[in-house]
């Protein structure tokens, strides 16, 4: 007996190689890089080799549902604004 199970969530198809490349053409320049010390622009102009490994990467965390821990780290760098240096709201933190 063949039997069918549903769950509550959708099945949604993972990303396709031209979504992936589609949007690594879409990163912004001159933007910091992060711990990796990757920037946009060495993705977007190394070449078909490097997108194609990032969309495996990609793929292989959409069908196990796991990331890799180190995308867990982000580099805070506070942003002084106007004011009292020690008050904690006069402050931003992008990542």
């Amino acid at each position: 007996m063949d039997m069918q199970y549903s769950t509550a969530e959708p099945c949604i198809e993972p990303p396709t190689k031209r979504e992936i490349y589609d949007t690594i053409g879409k990163l912004k320049n001159n933007k910091s890089p992060g711990e990796s010390n990757i920037v946009s622009e060495l993705l977007k102009n190394e070449g078909e080799s490097i997108k194609s490994e990032i969309w495996k990467m990609i793929k292989v965390i959409w069908e196990t549902e796991e990331m890799p821990r180190e995308w867990n780290t982000a580099i805070l760098c506070p942003i002084l604004k106007k004011g009292d240096i020690l008050d904690p709201t006069n402050q931003t933190h992008p990542t």
